[in-house]
């Protein structure tokens, strides 16, 4: 008999927790303004991304950015160092070589910026893509999948901690034109509980390059 009160007890803890369905606007609305507070926070830093270029599996070129988070919210960053290991060849095949980089450093530029619209995404879009995203529960993370988030059929899926309701991962497959890209950003929090993005991958297999870009030397800034 204390067997089956025992069991009938289990069971009476476990199936609320099973058929409780996630609120999507709750959560939105408690992810939007966890990461508002965190974008907040981070306004008292400053780092460096450190962006490596991989052409055909090899490091084309180096990239060093210094950015910063401005008292209106938005990011900035300004290229301090830029190195490439392309040796430059002469004459008419030298020009032609510089206009092939030339066009390569505008599609480099424009994944760069794709990382950061998916990595920092604003209140807006987080809100709009939670109302059409389909969300799931294990572990202690929240995954949260949609698409048509900034292009047609591009396609996120959000990991967030249940607890904190901060970003733990971000992976998305997108386009840069009509070329289709997949990214993948990864976070992680200081000991004082501030998130940030440690690392961000992007693949661009029509050209036959990866953008594997490193966040680091996070610093408190002089006011």
């Amino acid at each position: 008999m204390r067997t089956y009160l025992t069991l009938f007890a289990i069971l009476v803890m476990i199936i609320p927790s099973l058929s409780q369905d996630i609120n999507k606007s709750e959560l939105a609305i408690e992810v939007s303004n966890a990461n508002q507070v965190n974008i907040e926070k981070l306004k008292d830093y400053i780092w460096k991304r450190e962006t490596l270029v991989y052409s055909n599996e090899e490091v084309k070129l180096t990239l060093l950015s210094e950015f910063s988070v401005n008292d209106e919210g938005m990011l900035e960053a300004k290229v301090i160092d830029a190195q490439s290991d392309v040796k430059k060849k002469r004459g008419l095949r030298g020009r032609a070589q510089s206009n092939a980089m030339e066009a390569k450093a505008d599609y480099i530029e424009k994944g760069l910026q794709l990382l950061v619209s998916y990595g920092y995404m604003s209140k807006g879009n987080l809100i709009d893509f939670f109302d059409k995203a389909n969300m799931s529960s294990e572990n202690g993370l929240i995954s949260i999948d949609g698409q048509d988030i900034y292009v047609t059929n591009d396609h996120v899926t959000l990991t967030v901690d249940e607890t904190s309701n901060l970003f733990t991962k971000k992976e998305f497959t997108s386009f840069i034109g009509e070329d289709p890209v997949s990214g993948i950003i990864l976070y992680e929090t200081f000991k004082n509980g501030v998130s940030h993005i440690s690392k961000m991958e992007l693949a661009l297999p029509s050209q036959n390059m990866k953008l594997d870009a490193t966040n680091k030397d996070y610093s408190v800034r002089v006011k």
